[in-house]
């Protein structure tokens, strides 16, 4: 909502539009007891990256990777992948984020059949998160192990 001047519910009424016409995801917070202030915002992401690159008129892999937001573009991308495999083969799930008052977030939480899983998208940065932070990720949500997904080169 930032400098808009749209109220509160006005923006969730188009959120809650977008998100029914299948254009955004909104991805609800994990809450659970760990012992930690934990943000409760949803987040919304674009289900479609090419057409956000191209609504902000992006016209190549440099354009791209020169943006600010060219890291939350590949966050967004990779949640949709994960979270489409699973619709695409009919897994029931239900899909989260956490993020603790200190900023620490994990981007992806998947309850799959009772079980569940943690994904931890990598930055999209040359700067890799150590094995430490990785740890204490992890242990925020709870769980025991996670999935770490990083950008690579071709």
């Amino acid at each position: 909502m930032g400098r808009s001047r749209c109220g509160t519910r006005t923006v969730n009424s188009h959120v809650d539009y977008l998100a029914g016409a299948f254009l955004l995801r909104r991805l609800e917070a994990y809450h659970a007891n760990i012992g930690k202030r934990l943000v409760k915002r949803p987040k919304v992401y674009w289900r479609d990256t090419g057409l956000l690159h191209s609504i902000l008129n992006v016209e190549d892999a440099d354009s791209l990777l020169s943006q600010p937001w060219v890291g939350a573009s590949w966050e967004g991308y990779v949640i949709q992948q994960v979270i489409s495999a699973l619709e695409v083969k009919g897994v029931v799930h239900n899909a989260f984020y956490l993020r603790t008052s200190d900023q620490r977030e994990i981007d992806l939480i998947l309850a799959v059949s009772g079980v569940m899983m943690t994904m931890l998208r990598e930055p999209f940065s040359d700067q890799f998160l150590s094995k430490c932070e990785i740890g204490l990720l992890i242990a925020d949500s709870g769980r025991d192990s996670g999935i770490r997904i990083a950008p690579c080169q071709r």
